[in-house]
């Protein structure tokens, strides 16, 4: 049987946040609020929860919206059209 790659175990869209980043729980609310208009099912992970998750997605920062194996979006900088085209485009 063939071996899965590491990026098809992986689930997109996901929001990595850290409970010590002062800017995380302003973008859950914003990522998460666009999700939901958008019809499309984000998982949030904490990096202080999920051990190693920051690794797994190869993720450098908090907040990180990850959305591929190269699609990554970090902070919340985004006007609600922009973020939900990102959503969108998943």
């Amino acid at each position: 049987m063939p071996q899965k790659h590491r990026d098809d175990l992986l689930h997109y869209p996901v929001l990595i946040i850290s409970l010590k980043c002062g800017f995380c729980p302003p973008a859950k609310n914003f990522w998460s609020k666009i999700a939901d208009e958008a019809g499309v099912d984000l998982h949030v992970l904490i990096v202080e929860k999920e051990e190693g998750v920051d690794q797994q997605y190869g993720v450098s920062g908090f907040p990180c919206l990850v959305c591929g194996p190269d699609k990554m979006y970090y902070g919340m900088h985004f006007s609600h059209d922009e973020a939900k085209a990102i959503l969108k485009a998943v």
